[in-house]
Parts: structure tokens; sequence; C-alpha cells
């Protein structure tokens, strides 16, 4: 786990920048197929696979997803899961001033990609609050 995912996690706050990331696109299961197929990022294949021990073939995209995502709904025990990328206060502006938020990140939320100073994605059964 990078120092940026642990100090989110550790202060329950990440930051995005609105104007560069958009709203409305927090529906994990679209915002996972989109990662996957469109911008080829596996990230979330491998942070699910070493931080929680899930298996799965990364070859079989969409079986794999299936899998990831009835686990997620088992632990949420929801079928509606949310989802946000955030950065670091420190490593936001990287992506812009515009329009910065802070975004509360209960502490059941978990990590389901780790890119460090590029951004870490959150899942939780409940949208993310802005402030």
């Amino acid at each position: 786990m990078t120092n940026e995912a642990k100090e989110i996690m550790l202060n329950g706050l990440g930051y995005r920048d609105e104007s560069c990331y958009g709203l409305g696109y927090e529906e994990f299961e679209e915002v996972f197929e989109f990662e996957v197929f469109e911008l080829c990022n596996t990230d979330i294949f491998l942070t699910i696979r070493d931080e929680y021990g899930i298996k799965f073939d990364m070859r079989k995209k969409k079986e794999a997803i299936n899998i990831i995502l009835s686990h997620l709904r088992n632990h949420f025990k929801s079928r509606d899961l949310f989802c946000i990328w955030v950065c670091t206060k420190s490593t936001v502006h990287y992506y812009g001033t515009e329009d910065i938020s802070e975004v509360i990140i209960p502490k059941n939320s978990i990590m389901v990609s780790d890119l460090g100073d590029e951004g870490v994605l959150f899942v939780n059964s409940e949208p993310f609050e802005r402030r």
C-alpha cells in the first residue's frame, strides 16, 4: 500500500478536482468496466488480489469483474456500490486547481485501486460525501 493510500485512510479524507474528474460517474460497476475495457487499467484486479486475496483469472476480464462485484456486494450487503477516485491534499494539485473538493472516506470503505500520487479508488455502499 502506498503512502498516499495510507494517508487518505488514516485521515478519512481525500481530495479531487471536480473539473478534471467530472461529476456523475460514481457507480462502481460502470467505473470498473470503463477502467478495464476503455483505459486498460488492470490495477483494480491487482489491488483486489493482493490486498484481499480474492481469486480470479485476469485473462477472463468480465468473469473476474463479476467475481469481484459479488465479493464486494456480499461484503457491504448491498447491490449498490459507489466509488470515487481521490488524491492526497498535496497531490491533487497535479490535476488542477479549478474546483477541489474534500471527500469524506468512511472507515468501512474498501480501497480497490492504489496508484499512489495518481490517485486511490475507494468503494462503499453509500455515495461519498463532499465538502
